[in-house]
């Protein structure tokens, strides 16, 4: 059954989106999957919108049109800028892309770990965006293996947050957690503190040296911008796309798929219960 509220954000955000099912609901900010106005009933859902609480749990609007407006003015292939914002009885909605292809958590989910070699070039995509979103002093602060997405193109970041004091320090750290998760199976939390070689051994030294510091504590030597993590990340070579193009087409990369998605499942509750710790 739809509740009213849901009733009245359909027909406030229907010029933009067709609203669908409710995707999650939690302290009071609710997201529904949606579809564009132009997308056939049988496509995938292309938009997400997110109803935030009332100021001053969640956002104002005014807060929201100027995060999207700063969002907009940067043209970047890794970065998908909010579609529109609005407001509904005192609370804002905003409404999101979802680009083509898989978040990275589900790509964990159906691997466990990923290839060295795709794990740099979805690192160096990433941190190629956030170079371009902190020359304009703008912060992603919602980066984690859900809010980037793989397609045959690269790598696309999604779903900004909003929280006004996050840092490029904060987005940095997220970067080495991405890191870490990609290729150890597990967030850096549920780890423990041992180098990354230890559970990864043909990691190159280098990129040891980078994930730690991008992980390391506040007083201890870390990163301060994304162009020295791209100093680092620009020198292993490049990886095409076909690998991610064939597992968003289906096809299994060889043996063992159920394996894999046993394990991956594991990943994708150490995750969230990671994810849960730090909240």
């Amino acid at each position: 059954m739809t509740d009213s509220l849901t009733l009245r954000l359909r027909l406030a955000v229907a010029s933009a989106a067709e609203l669908g099912e409710e995707e999650a609901a939690t302290g009071g900010r609710r997201v529904f999957l949606a579809r564009a106005r132009t997308d056939t009933p049988e496509a995938a859902p292309s938009r997400r919108v997110v109803l935030h609480p009332a100021a001053p749990d969640g956002p104002t609007r005014e807060a929201l049109v100027r995060r999207t407006d700063q969002l907009l003015v940067l043209t970047h292939p890794a970065i998908a800028a909010p579609i529109a914002t609005g407001e509904l009885e005192g609370r804002a909605w905003i409404i999101d892309p979802i680009p083509p292809g898989i978040p990275v958590l589900q790509r964990l989910a159906d691997r466990g770990t990923l290839p060295l070699r795709e794990a740099i070039t979805i690192l160096r995509d990433v941190a190629r965006a956030l170079a371009a979103l902190h020359r304009r002093e703008l912060t992603h602060g919602r980066l984690w293996a859900g809010t980037v997405m793989l397609d045959r193109r690269g790598t696309v970041l999604t779903s900004f947050g909003l929280v006004a004091d996050a840092t490029p320090k904060d987005d940095l750290h997220a970067l080495g957690a991405l890191a870490w998760e990609m290729l150890v199976g597990l967030p850096p939390q549920a780890a423990g503190s041992w180098p990354l070689r230890t559970y990864r051994p043909s990691a190159p030294a280098d990129l040891e040296r980078l994930v730690g510091g991008l992980l390391s504590r506040d007083g201890e030597p870390r990163p301060g911008r994304a162009e020295e993590v791209l100093d680092v990340l620009d020198h292993f070579p490049p990886l095409t796309p076909e690998p991610i193009a064939d597992f968003l087409d289906g096809v299994a990369a060889g043996g063992g798929r159920r394996s894999r998605r046993r394990r991956g499942l594991m990943v994708t509750l150490g995750s969230l219960l990671g994810r849960l710790r730090g909240s």
